[in-house]
């Protein structure tokens, strides 16, 4: 297993994601102590602040698909005969995630969520990365990438303010992510034998693996869709990657260098809320209610 020099930088990322958050968490608890709407009665206060603690979590679920850019290390190979490529997705891919989180509310507006999302994508006709010396007689085997699956598991940190409406809320949402990352690189090799004089195939497969740091910044809308449930879907761009720390290659084989997998792109999100109910919301409505009467 070859490994390189990235595994030692992890403390350091960690250290960040820690002090990242530290700053996240003041930062929020200060903007929570001045928060006072006008529209809530001392009464109705106390009334939220007496809300058990069960009714702040909730629980999210939802699927979402990024369009995002390959990066240099996965770009489609251009086809033979070709001195450039023609294909207008070529440098983007579509990049899959399925993802649960558990949401706290720290006020009528603030709230702070914990996800784990898992990642997938099949990529097909990349360049290849592995070379192999030449044999006896100086025949070179020639390499081409069949496909890469590319899947992972993505550790979120989120921060969302929610701008409350009478239908249905906005938010606004910023996320961290640690990414944990694994691939499986098949290429077909192929060179002449002078002996059976025609060319041989092989295949040849790589498995690695690889860890990186991203953030996030989204748009959303919440629509209610019961007292408890809401449907979600939100808009936002995603900056992040996840570079390689090892591989499973072997002598005589060649690995051209530490490959890096991009997440930089533009990411669409679809999700249900459960639970969560939102005490505030619901005096809003009444309030409202009110004055109609």
């Amino acid at each position: 297993m070859e490994k390189y020099g990235v595994l030692k930088n992890d403390r350091k990322s960690m250290k960040k994601i820690i002090f990242m958050w530290s700053m996240v968490i003041f930062i929020s608890s200060n903007l929570i102590a001045q928060e006072q709407d006008p529209m809530m009665s001392e009464d109705e206060q106390v009334d939220i602040a007496k809300t058990s603690l069960w009714s702040k979590w909730s629980l999210g679920i939802g699927y979402n698909g990024g369009i995002c850019l390959t990066g240099e290390d996965f770009r489609k190979a251009i086809p033979a005969g070709q001195e450039f490529s023609f294909d207008l997705t070529d440098g983007i891919y579509w990049l899959n995630s399925a993802e649960g989180a558990i949401w706290y509310k720290l006020s009528s507006k603030y709230l702070m969520g914990f996800g784990i999302s898992y990642i997938w994508v099949t990529l097909e006709n990349r360049y290849s990365h592995i070379t192999e010396p030449p044999d006896s007689i100086g025949e070179p085997w020639i390499y081409n990438g069949k496909y890469w699956n590319i899947s992972g598991v993505d550790i979120n940190l989120s921060f969302k303010k929610i701008y409350q409406k009478v239908d249905s809320d906005r938010f606004i949402e910023i996320k961290t992510n640690y990414y944990f990352t694994k691939g499986k690189d098949v290429e077909e090799a192929y060179k002449w034998d002078h002996t059976l004089h025609m060319n041989i195939v092989k295949q040849e497969s790589v498995l690695n693996v690889g860890k990186g740091l991203g953030v996030s910044f989204n748009y959303g809308v919440e629509k209610k869709l019961s007292n408890n449930i809401w449907w979600t879907q939100s808009i936002g761009l995603q900056i992040g990657s996840s570079k390689e720390v090892s591989n499973n290659i072997k002598s005589p084989l060649f690995w051209e260098h530490p490959l890096s997998i991009s997440f930089n792109g533009i990411w669409l999100k679809i999700g249900i809320l459960i639970g969560g109910e939102n005490e505030k919301r619901i005096i809003f409505y009444n309030y409202n209610s009110d004055v109609c009467l």
